[in-house]
């Protein structure tokens, strides 16, 4: 019973949104058509934040969506999955960056840790009073020797900016 015509995607979800198991119902007019109504029952949606794909001849392009409470478990999962179904390490990783905001830190310090040598630095941070604060490798990662490409835009930010240059700066990544 509201209008959407002036309002934004953001506007138009918040009013979608309500408690999961209750209903909404959308009134739908797509141009020569008469209007009709659909009724969905609202859930919370799960969407993993790493998804990856098989490109072919050894390449594996690793989408990472955000940074998320989830995103260590579904890098691991990612991870477990393209191990399983190459019968080969893959031969170069397409990491994709674009449009990730960013979100948890230590999310961005464990994926590195999946290319970079155990004890590599992956951040440091120096503060006015002169104290540093440093983030390091903690575990062996899987893609320690191969060739990584960071794929990033103007979405790139926070935590996936530190990721995508701590690649660049230990191992030479070619950022993109």
């Amino acid at each position: 019973d509201k209008p959407t015509g002036n309002l934004t995607i953001t506007d138009a979800v918040h009013n979608i949104k309500g408690p999961a198991g209750t209903e909404v119902a959308l009134t739908i007019r797509r141009k020569n058509d008469d209007p009709f109504v659909v009724k969905i029952k609202r859930a919370k949606i799960m969407i993993p934040s790493v998804k990856w794909e098989n490109k072919g001849e050894g390449v594996i392009s690793i989408r990472l969506s955000r940074f998320g409470q989830d995103t260590n478990d579904d890098w691991d999962k990612a991870v477990t999955e393209i191990e399983s179904s190459l019968s080969a390490s893959p031969q170069a990783v397409v990491l994709d960056l674009r449009g990730n905001p960013g979100g948890y830190f230590d999310s961005a310090v464990y994926v590195a840790s999946e290319f970079l040598s155990k004890g590599s630095l992956v951040s440091a941070k120096k503060y006015a009073d002169g104290h540093r604060e440093e983030s390091f490798v903690e575990r062996a990662g899987k893609y320690l020797k191969v060739p990584v490409v960071v794929l990033a835009d103007g979405g790139s930010a926070s935590a996936a900016e530190i990721l995508a240059a701590a690649l660049r700066d230990d191992r030479g990544a070619k950022l993109v």
